[in-house]
């Protein structure tokens, strides 16, 4: 992060929500710096992700974060608040279902670590919306997170500005704002930019082996087999793709 020492979550919060109005912004490596401070500050630190695309496939973001969390919760299960199909039929539904479910959470808890929906590449400033109505019914304040990727600055600022107005218009807070997979080159540039919204700002280099399929996931997805060597080995990322026949 451009400003080392300092920490993204902000003086006093025991919970928070770090949403986006995009893919792509890195949100399990944010979930995972915002997790570790929180349980150096609080004993039971827990999870929660208000909607999944399902209940029947694992959401790997949540496990991830559930191996990290130090409150004992009851299982996976509790964690999840409802679906994007239930959101599509019922959006005040929907809203109740999860703000039912995290308070089941909170309970068990001194601080929960939310972690809103994911989107495709394109901006989607109306889920980006129905996230900060989460939030604020949720109570937590909102961390803002920003696509940085093969992005100026001034770029990375304009969509910022964009979302802390869509949040601002649902009536949440925006606490902190970390523009994600910046140029390592414009770090500085990038949150001395954003330090024109006033809030505290970081900003976060690309690191490729970050967004790195390991080997054992092409090989899933095409529905290949291991031919030969140690299948240990899988569990390396993948840096390039080479195809033979």
């Amino acid at each position: 992060m451009a400003e080392p020492n300092a920490s993204p979550v902000p003086t006093g919060v025991s919970s928070i929500y770090i949403a986006s109005a995009e893919g792509g912004t890195g949100k399990s490596t944010i979930a995972l710096g915002v997790l570790h401070p929180l349980a150096a500050s609080a004993a039971r630190v827990g999870v929660f992700r208000p909607i999944v695309r399902s209940t029947e496939d694992a959401d790997h973001l949540l496990e991830l974060l559930l191996e990290h969390a130090t409150a004992t919760l009851d299982d996976y299960d509790q964690c999840l608040g409802v679906t994007y199909d239930e959101v599509d039929e019922d959006p005040e539904a929907a809203l109740s279902e999860i703000v039912a479910r995290y308070h089941g959470v909170v309970r068990q808890c001194d601080a929960v670590v939310v972690i809103g929906s994911d989107y495709t590449d394109v901006v989607n400033p109306s889920a980006l919306t129905f996230n900060a109505r989460i939030a604020v019914n949720l109570g937590a304040p909102v961390l803002l997170a920003v696509n940085g990727r093969e992005r100026s600055p001034e770029t990375i600022t304009r969509i910022d500005q964009h979302c802390l107005t869509e949040v601002a218009a649902a009536h949440a807070r925006t606490a902190v704002i970390i523009a994600n997979r910046c140029d390592p080159q414009r770090l500085d540039e990038v949150t001395k930019a954003l330090a024109t919204t006033d809030l505290p700002a970081f900003s976060v280099p690309e690191v490729p082996m970050l967004a790195a399929p390991t080997m054992a996931e092409p090989c899933e997805a095409l529905g290949g087999t291991l031919y030969s060597g140690d299948p240990e080995l899988l569990r390396r990322e993948a840096m390039s793709l080479r195809s033979a026949a």
